[in-house]
């Protein structure tokens, strides 16, 4: 069983946008060369990360579990690829990120359509970004406990002070051109469901 916070859900989302906002911020340091790919955003999203998660905490059905896996998934992605997130890809790349770890871990959700709308990216686009990421993953979305336990308490200790962020090995993103920092339309939150997703 992963281990879970007892801390409230805003605070923790908080706590982990400031830490992937910190990976974001020393992937950007740690690049001589930038590489684009489609996880990359022209301009920057003026949503910081801490304000993003929250937002998708509040009308997506993510679990802390899921949040954490992004983390992991972001970090074998930049080993695999050799490519550090950045100021430009993270908004992108959590989100893609955390939707696959939803899709593999709790086996539940909303359509990517609900999840593009919340991103402010189209279905198209979410849809490849998904397909890029599970490449770049070479398809293994495994992880252990202790591997899972050891990025939770990261995040704590950057909490705490005692851990800045980047001292993880980074990955490469490119985030996310638009993000809509109201949601507009019908969109509400989006009850977990049976359905397939597209």
């Amino acid at each position: 069983m992963l281990f879970q916070h007892k801390k409230p859900k805003t605070v923790w989302l908080h706590e982990c946008g400031s830490f992937v906002q910190g990976m974001g911020q020393a992937g950007t340091r740690s690049v001589l060369r930038p590489q684009w790919t489609g996880f990359d955003s022209d301009p920057i999203p003026d949503i910081s990360m801490p304000d993003y998660l929250m937002r998708l905490g509040e009308y997506c059905p993510f679990s802390e579990v899921s949040f954490v896996l992004a983390l992991i998934y972001i970090d074998r992605r930049g080993k695999l690829t050799s490519c550090p997130m950045t100021t430009r890809s993270m908004h992108r790349l959590y989100m893609t990120c955390l939707l696959v770890a939803a899709k593999f871990w709790e086996d539940h959700g909303c359509p990517n359509g609900f999840y593009a709308q919340v991103a402010g990216v189209s279905l198209s686009e979410l849809n490849s970004l998904e397909a890029e990421l599970l490449r770049d993953l070479q398809w293994n979305l495994v992880v252990s406990e202790q591997q899972y336990n050891t990025y939770l308490q990261s995040v704590d200790f950057l909490r705490a002070g005692h851990l800045q962020p980047g001292v993880l090995k980074r990955s490469n993103s490119f985030g996310m051109s638009e993000i809509s920092t109201e949601v507009g339309g019908d969109v509400s939150v989006c009850e977990e469901d049976d359905r397939m997703w597209p």
